[in-house]
């Protein structure tokens, strides 16, 4: 998922101030990616994963539905619905445009998602079919390609229901931040 990240935030940066949660093959648990999301202000936090299914499946995309908190403490579950209606549009903004763009069936279901816990923005897990599934290497970097140009179609087509640049600041597990003023 490293490198299908690295082509979204290709996609975005010129628009988006992209900001990935890792540049290397290493392992960054959910914790430290909401604390990264968290501490940058992120508006949008996409955390990429794959999943077994076969190619003609699609994408899953799962969102954090309301849920119950005991202890009400600062977490994902315990954010107000407003978080959770924005994470239900990003989920249903990405849906349609890979839908649309890749032909395929793409869903936006609600779901418990245990990475997204303790992010304080919009958050959804996109489950991808793994690219392996592809045959041969130029089938995988194609596809691949495909996806990215997809899903930052999908990100944008979200980020731009989102106020100003400047009022926010979004997120890809991999974090998005737009870019203000400061920044050109």
């Amino acid at each position: 998922t490293l490198k299908l990240a690295q082509k979204i935030a290709h996609h975005l940066e010129g628009q988006y101030n992209v900001l990935l949660t890792r540049s290397s093959d290493t392992l960054v648990s959910a914790q430290q990616r909401a604390a990264f999301a968290n501490r940058n202000r992120a508006d949008l936090l996409i955390s990429l994963h794959t999943h077994g299914a076969k190619a003609n499946q699609g994408f899953i995309i799962f969102f954090e539905g309301p849920t119950d908190s005991p202890g009400g403490r600062e977490s994902w579950h315990a954010q107000p619905l407003l978080r959770q209606a924005k994470s239900r549009k990003a989920a249903t903004e990405l849906a349609k445009t890979c839908q649309e763009e890749l032909g395929l069936e793409f869903l936006a279901i609600p779901g418990p998602a245990h990475v997204l816990n303790g992010t304080l923005m919009p958050a959804v897990v996109m489950e991808l079919i793994p690219f392996s599934t592809l045959r041969g290497p130029h089938e995988r970097e194609k596809g691949m390609d495909q996806a990215a140009a997809a899903i930052s179609a999908g990100i944008g087509r979200y980020l731009r229901t989102l106020p100003p640049a400047g009022a926010t600041k979004p997120v890809l597990k991999k974090i998005l931040r737009q870019k203000t003023k400061n920044d050109i």
